[in-house]
C-alpha cells in the first residue's frame, strides 16, 4: 500500500527525507541488476521484432514540470516517452520504479546516445498536496536519476483521474481523495502520442522488453 501525506498544499501547476547515503547495499545490487537487461535487449533486437501495435491514444493533458516549464501531449508529438506514476515520499515502489528505469537511461546513455533528445522520461505526480519541485527534484536525484532528462509533471489538483480514466491504469483513492495504492506499471508512448505498450518493471525481462520497444519506436518513421 502506498500512502500519502496530506501536507504542504501547493499551487503548482494545473491539470489541463532524511538524507542518506545513496551507495547503500541494496541500491548497489539493483544497480547492478539493471545492467543485465542492456545485454538482453542486444539479443532481442537481432530477431527482428516489430514495434508494439498502438493501444490507444494517450491522454490530452497541459501540466508544469519540476522547473516551471509547462508540459503537454502536443509537445511531446515526436518523441518516445517513458510515464511513471510516483510521489516523491513513496517508501517503497516508487524508489524500485525509479532504480529500474535506470536500467532504461542507463541503456540510452551506453548504448543508444543517438536517441539523445528523442526519448524522454516523464513522472506523473500521485501527491498534488505533499510534491513540490523541490521535493521532485531531490527524489529523482536521490534515486540517481538526472533531474534535467525527466519531466515530472505537477498539479495542484489530483492527478488520479489521468492515471485511471487517460492511462486507463488503477489507482485507489484513500482519505482526503489522495493514493493508498497504485499500479506500478510505467507507459510507454510513441512519436504520435499513442499508447504503444505498459511494462512490469520486476523482472529483468520486462525492462529489456521496454529498451527494445523503445529502439523500434524511436527508428520508426510513421507512427500508426
Amino acid at each position: 500500500m502506498h500512502r500519502v501525506s496530506d501536507d504542504n498544499n501547493q499551487d503548482l501547476g494545473t491539470w489541463k527525507a532524511p538524507s542518506k547515503g545513496f551507495f547503500t547495499p541494496l541500491n548497489v545490487a539493483v544497480i547492478f541488476a539493471c545492467c543485465i537487461p542492456m545485454g538482453i535487449t542486444g539479443a532481442m533486437l537481432t530477431r527482428g521484432a516489430k514495434p508494439p501495435r498502438a493501444i490507444a491514444d494517450a491522454p490530452a493533458f497541459k501540466l508544469t514540470n519540476q522547473r516551471g516549464e509547462v508540459v503537454s501531449k502536443d509537445s511531446l508529438k515526436g518523441k518516445v516517452w517513458v510515464g511513471s506514476f510516483l510521489f516523491t515520499h513513496c517508501p517503497d515502489v516508487c524508489p524500485r520504479t525509479l532504480q529500474r528505469l535506470k536500467g532504461v537511461t542507463g541503456w540510452l546513455a551506453e548504448r543508444r546516445p543517438e536517441h539523445q533528445g528523442k526519448v524522454r522520461m516523464i513522472g506523473i505526480s500521485l501527491d498534488h498536496r505533499g510534491d513540490t519541485p523541490e521535493r521532485a527534484e531531490a527524489f529523482l536525484t536521490r534515486q540517481g536519476h538526472d533531474s534535467k532528462q525527466w519531466d515530472y509533471l505537477l498539479s495542484k489538483e489530483s492527478l488520479h483521474p489521468l492515471m485511471r480514466d487517460g492511462f486507463m491504469l488503477g489507482v485507489r483513492e484513500g482519505q482526503n481523495g489522495l493514493a493508498a495504492a497504485h499500479a506500478d506499471r510505467v507507459v510507454l508512448v510513441g512519436k504520435a502520442g499513442r499508447i504503444r505498450g505498459y511494462y512490469d518493471l520486476s523482472a529483468n525481462e520486462g525492462i529489456a522488453q521496454l529498451n527494445s520497444h523503445i529502439d523500434l519506436l524511436v527508428n520508426e518513421t510513421i507512427d500508426p
